[in-house]
């Protein structure tokens, strides 16, 4: 087999070790999430960033942290899809953040050519709304 290579390395944090929840990845940039998962029962995540590297590593840069990101992302040449309250788009290249669906707290995104697919993390309902 191949060995891996290390691209990020995790400190620790609040004296408890940052869980990578979601990863995505997408013309040459690795996305991901972490803290605490939401679930039905607990809606509020803990210690919840989003983050972005080059695939060739480096240093990380925080996309969004001290908010109420849940651990939810997807990615596609069309953005990065993920939650802080609301179902939010990033373009790829960076530049404004756009509301998809306000009021949401999505566990789990999933994406097509049209539409974005996610789960409410409060109720496990399986919604969609177009790109």
């Amino acid at each position: 087999g191949c060995n891996p290579n290390t691209l990020v390395t995790l400190a620790p944090s609040d004296s408890s070790r940052a869980i990578v929840n979601q990863i995505g990845v997408q013309q040459g940039t690795v996305y991901w999430t972490t803290g605490r998962p939401t679930t039905p029962t607990n809606a509020t995540p803990a210690n919840s960033a989003f983050y972005s590297v080059p695939t060739t590593g480096g240093q990380p840069t925080t996309l969004a942290a001290g908010l109420s990101v849940t651990p939810a992302l997807a990615v596609d040449s069309s953005g990065v899809y993920w939650d802080d309250g609301n179902l939010e788009r990033t373009p790829l290249g960076g530049g404004q953040t756009q509301v998809v669906a306000a009021g949401e707290s999505a566990g789990f995104i999933a994406l097509d050519a049209s539409f974005v697919y996610y789960t409410d993390a409060t109720s496990g309902v399986v919604k969609k709304v177009a790109k």
